[in-house]
């Protein structure tokens, strides 16, 4: 018959619980502490050593108890030992956490205590180190301060006072809203615009003397905040307050520095892709390997600038030639989408400039390609801001029809999607229309957005240009004279009358200019690319003045956004 089991008695419990209680404390001294990553205040200092010492008494008393219950304890097999932890652990656990803890009331209580950032503006050093500390730490507004002491005696005798109110904005809808930027020095009596003090915004706000009219105080404040050059200010801060404030600061900046290294080689390759697509030259060749007699112009121009840019010659070394799967920003899909992206843009320029000119013409005629393809070239007329009248070249519009109203379709069609409005073109003065002004001109002049004081503008005009000998000039000499001299607000309907004239094309030049570029860009080496990358081309080469005035960060940033990729922009 086995041996009855006896209970432990209370002293063997204890036993048990400490030697339990030690093996955990040997596990946590080999975990690395939070507090370990941050640096230690005093008060923290202070916590841990009272921590220590109240350890020390307890260890003390566990071991006197241990010894005066020693011969009391009998030895029983480890199967008949209970291992439930008592509620004194979870306590002991609670207890410490509250001695350990720290206050974080102060933020600058964790700050590097050598730096202290003083609470009035007026005696700030601006540099790097205070805008870090600020956009971490933050400051303080003063809004306790004494503001009868902005006390301002004026001319009239009124006495105007800085209010506190200015602290915050109220919406039109009622709400409040609380005006963060806002400091109140108490040593110059004036206040501060913290954002625009930090990153030099030159304004009463951040001069040296501050903001101390009291007058249109609310006003002045309010024009302010509203400010474009401000509203820049407080978003540096906030995007240094995030990054200062984040425990990854090291792996953000590494982020950032990959983001520019990654840019700098787009910006050389939209530079390069600019330079061969303005000229109508070729990129690809037989092969794709830098080194190589036969790589295409592309790669040509990036071993031309390498020998000369130490950037782009280790970027080539290290990513060069290693093949599909490998990210380089080197390689012909890469500037096939720049292509695009670039052309987008250069068509995008034009049609807004179009809308803007408000009257325009079209220019249309078609030529078979060097595929026996029918391409219909599509170019618009307008005048410039200077008085200038330009045709810009669009599209090729691929097997249109020869019949009017097939060709009608693919003008209407064209217009419509790059949402030019139809009623202004100027050709759309109808024969109608035409007999109709011999008969009752006046109500054809409201028609063609004209008004009726358009004689005596006329008359007018003609007296002002022989006062200042222009003599026999053509009308788009007097229309740059219009827009040059600011002349376009005194008499508009002349102004209008005269780029309604001008804009109307004389020739199709343009046209036949544009069939030339086809040949060189579609040629019989290229005979199989397609219409998209055609149209691209030929937008790229005809208009290599629009091209060449592009943003490189802008063509980036729209690149990023259209295809993303490992890298992150």
């Amino acid at each position: 018959m086995s041996e009855k089991r006896r209970k432990l008695s209370g002293a063997a419990y204890k036993k048990k619980e400490h030697e339990k209680q030690e093996k955990q404390n040997k596990v946590l001294l080999n975990v690395p502490k939070l507090e370990t990553f941050f640096n230690k205040t005093e008060k923290e200092k202070l916590c841990h050593t009272e921590l220590t010492e109240e350890t020390e008494v307890e260890e003390k008393q566990i071991s006197v108890a241990d010894d005066v219950d020693k011969n009391a304890t009998t030895n029983l097999p480890d199967d008949h030992v209970e291992d439930d932890l008592s509620s004194q652990d979870f306590q002991h656990d609670a207890q410490t956490i509250k001695n350990a803890s720290v206050d974080t009331d102060n933020p600058q209580k964790d700050s590097d205590p050598a730096y202290l950032l003083d609470t009035d503006p007026a005696n700030w050093i601006i540099d790097e180190t205070l805008r870090n500390y600020v956009a971490k730490y933050g400051y303080s507004q003063n809004q306790n301060a004494d503001f009868s002491q902005t006390k301002r005696i004026y001319s009239n005798g009124a006495t105007r006072y800085l209010s506190p109110a200015l602290f915050v904005r109220t919406l039109p809808n009622k709400e409040k809203k609380p005006r963060a930027w806002l400091i109140y020095s108490p040593v110059k009596q004036t206040l501060f615009c913290a954002p625009c003090l930090l990153f030099g915004n030159t304004t009463s706000f951040s001069n040296a003397e501050g903001f101390n009219d009291c007058k249109h105080s609310f006003e002045r404040v309010t024009d302010h905040e509203n400010s474009n050059k401000h509203k820049e200010c407080e978003r540096l801060l906030r995007a240094r307050s995030r990054n200062q404030g984040r425990i990854d600061q090291k792996l953000s900046a590494a982020i950032d520095e990959e983001v520019n290294y990654w840019k700098n080689v787009l910006r050389r390759v939209v530079s390069c892709v600019k330079s061969l697509a303005s000229r109508g030259l070729s990129f690809r060749g037989h092969d794709e390997k830098f080194g190589s007699t036969h790589n295409g112009n592309f790669m040509m121009l990036l071993e031309l600038l390498a020998e000369f840019d130490p950037f782009l010659a280790n970027h080539i070394n290290r990513f060069g030639n290693k093949g599909s799967g490998s990210t380089s920003y080197l390689s012909k899909t890469i500037y096939e989408e720049l292509i695009q992206l670039m052309a987008k843009k250069v068509s995008t320029a034009i049609v807004k400039e179009t809308k803007e000119a408000k009257y325009y013409s079209n220019i249309v005629d078609s030529t078979p390609d060097i595929s026996h393809v029918d391409q219909l070239t599509f170019i618009v007329r307008y005048v410039k801001n200077d008085g200038s009248a330009v045709e810009r070249f669009l599209t090729f519009i691929e097997n249109p029809g020869h019949k009017a109203e097939e060709l009608a379709t693919a003008v209407f069609t064209r217009l419509s999607a790059y949402d030019i409005d139809i009623a202004d073109c100027s050709l759309m003065i109808t024969q109608e229309t035409c007999q109709a002004f011999t008969q009752d001109y006046k109500q054809e002049l409201r028609n063609l957005d004209l008004e009726d004081s358009l004689e005596d503008e006329m008359l007018h005009f003609q007296a002002h240009c022989a006062e200042k000998n222009l003599g026999n000039i053509s009308p788009i000499d007097l229309m740059k004279f219009l827009r040059k001299n600011e002349l376009d607000s005194v008499f508009p309907n002349v102004d209008i009358a005269y780029r309604m004239f001008v804009c109307t094309p004389t020739s199709n030049c343009s046209a036949e200019r544009s069939f030339s570029t086809l040949k060189r860009v579609k040629n019989y080496l290229r005979s199989t690319m397609t219409e998209d990358r055609l149209n691209s081309l030929a937008v790229l080469t005809i208009e290599s003045e629009v091209l060449l005035s592009l943003d490189f960060d802008d063509i980036i940033e729209q690149f990023a956004f259209q295809k993303a990729r490992r890298k992150t922009f």
